[in-house]
């Protein structure tokens, strides 16, 4: 889920690579909410921004301990 204030939310699959726009759905006042698949978080960065373009927000450090938990040996 993310806030009101996150107006758009792109995930980059590689280093370098063009962004994918995800679709955020509003689930409830000042709360929405957005799913995505990718063959591969390893190098994955998902980053939030304001309506004025500002990035409020990245995560990937958070996407590669979310793999690695997932992960069966």
């Amino acid at each position: 889920m993310v806030s009101a204030e996150v107006a758009r939310l792109d995930y980059h699959s590689a280093p370098g690579g063009p962004p994918r726009t995800i679709p955020l759905l509003a689930a409830y006042p000042g709360v929405r909410t957005f799913s995505f698949r990718s063959a591969s978080m390893a190098h994955g960065r998902l980053a939030a921004y304001a309506a004025d373009g500002r990035e409020l927000a990245t995560y990937d450090d958070e996407l590669a301990a979310a793999l690695r938990a997932g992960q069966r040996f």
